[in-house]
């Protein structure tokens, strides 16, 4: 029994002299735990988990491993944009007249000039349509030309990841961008009239909606409350039909899909407003860059870099991800930014940081692709770098906070984790990752990285892992 007792006072020893003199070199036991639970390898994870006060690996677990990180790729392209443009940074949208305004009218085209706002959304496109209307423009002859030059056009077509192209997170990036290309459908419960009203944002000239949503008075369930969506684009015709039933005890829904091109949806908008506002269009839609000569009318410019990326990380916007790689690579090499020149403007930064990276492979800045890689070492250290350098403030600020907002505010809500964390969260099938920063109960600050690659990671694993992980840390 001594004998037993010496040898489990050994082991004690041991892990504690093993936590305090270097990082643990196998997973912590409740992570192994769900690891056990859910049949996911150990060798399907890396981790880095550092304390940022002793700058200290408490955990290190197959670090230099590339793996698809999904979203937590988004963390390298907003430190990346923050230090290379600086926080302040925005994004002008312009107006040109290509002929001579008299009395109102326009004998000419109107130009829209985007330089890749991310956050053009359609309070902000009203108020540039009304800055119009309020400087004397009623009428236009010619047609609305957009000038996407800027960026270069992708090659890709919008289905090309996973075959649906009429979803917001596939949305192509395009130097003029609105709404994040998509157009928000609210699904609205009138009991006065007994109908269901699906309301356009923004609102487009040439889509018809064809409501046929029944009201009933169901169980607020998945049956009465997703509706069956079609959608016809624009460029064939514009057409969207909501079938199916929707609860009069269900709150407001909403339905993100898009419905046409980048050019085609700020075209429809641009008319719609235009219209409302009194303004008439006789031409249509032409893409095309600004002419010589062109006579600036109006021009707004977007938040700042440090606003647009809590947007952007908080609830993982990949167009915005996507269009910052383009801005990075036009402001580095000069238009059109592409992705090649975003990417090289990505590995200069990196070199002069320090940060060797051989393993990286940035793809599209979003994450969304199944060929990006970068592993869990590289990863933490730009989280150690952003942590001590000058825009730590704007890039922390960009992550959702555990159990309050963005894509965690319905994990952690009742944990000691709570506003404790501030994190990049990522999914793709099979893959889970996190990224960021956790302030433990014994207040200490640590640095935490975790990737998953395995078969069905996405639907309940990696989460569960995630949750283990960052509960250890917490603990710790």
């Amino acid at each position: 029994m001594q004998k037993a007792c010496s040898t489990l006072s050994l082991i004690l020893i041991a892990a504690v002299v093993s936590t305090a003199s270097g990082a643990l070199a196998s997973l912590p036991p409740p992570v192994q735990s769900v690891l056990d639970k859910h049949k996911v390898p150990a060798r399907a994870v890396s981790v880095v988990v550092r304390d940022l006060g002793s700058d200290s690996d408490l955990l290190r677990y197959r670090a230099d491993t590339p793996r698809n990180p999904a979203s937590v790729m988004k963390l390298v392209t907003t430190l990346a944009a923050l230090e290379i443009l600086g926080p302040g940074y925005v994004w002008p949208t312009e107006a040109y007249a290509s002929g001579t305004i008299r009395n109102g009218r326009l004998a000419g085209d109107l130009i829209i000039k985007g330089y890749g706002d991310p956050y053009l959304v359609t309070e902000r496109f009203w108020q540039f349509t009304r800055g119009l209307r309020d400087r004397g423009l009623t009428d236009i002859d010619g047609d609305l030309v957009l000038d996407n030059s800027r960026f270069e056009a992708s090659a890709a077509g919008a289905g090309d990841f996973d075959g649906r192209p009429d979803r917001a997170y596939n949305a192509l990036p395009a130097a003029l961008s609105l709404n994040f290309q998509a157009t928000r459908f609210q699904i609205v419960a009138d009991g006065h009239a007994n109908r269901v009203r699906v309301i356009a944002d923004p609102p487009l000239a040439e889509l018809t909606v064809d409501n046929q949503l029944r009201l009933v008075d169901g169980r607020c369930s998945w049956k009465h409350y997703y509706p069956n969506v079609a959608i016809v684009p624009v460029e064939r015709g514009g057409r969207i039909r909501f079938s199916g039933d929707f609860s009069a005890r269900c709150e407001e829904g909403s339905v993100n899909r898009i419905v046409a091109s980048a050019p085609q949806h700020v075209f429809g908008a641009f008319k719609q407003l235009w219209g409302e506002m009194g303004g008439s269009l006789a031409g249509s839609l032409r893409t095309a860059p600004t002419p010589p000569g062109a006579i600036r009318l109006h021009r707004i410019e977007s938040p700042p870099l440090s606003e647009v990326v809590r947007g952007m990380n908080k609830f993982s916007n990949n167009l915005m991800s996507r269009m910052l790689l383009l801005t990075i690579g036009a402001e580095r090499f000069g238009a059109p930014g592409t992705v090649a020149n975003g990417r090289a403007a990505v590995e200069e930064w990196l070199a002069r940081s320090g940060i060797e990276a051989k393993e990286l492979v940035l793809d599209n800045g979003a994450g969304l692709s199944r060929s990006a890689r970068v592993s869990a070492d590289t990863l933490d250290r730009l989280l150690r770098r952003a942590y001590s350098g000058h825009v730590m403030p704007e890039f922390v600020a960009s992550l959702a906070i555990s159990g309050v907002d963005g894509t965690l505010w319905r994990r952690f809500g009742r944990s000691p984790l709570a506003g404790r964390a501030h994190l990049k969260t990522g999914s793709l099938n099979d893959v889970s990752g996190v990224g960021g920063y956790v302030l433990a109960q014994s207040g200490r600050r640590y640095s935490v990285v975790l990737l998953v690659n395995h078969l069905e990671a996405h639907r309940g694993s990696g989460k569960a892992i995630q949750d283990a992980l960052l509960e250890w840390v917490y603990q710790h």
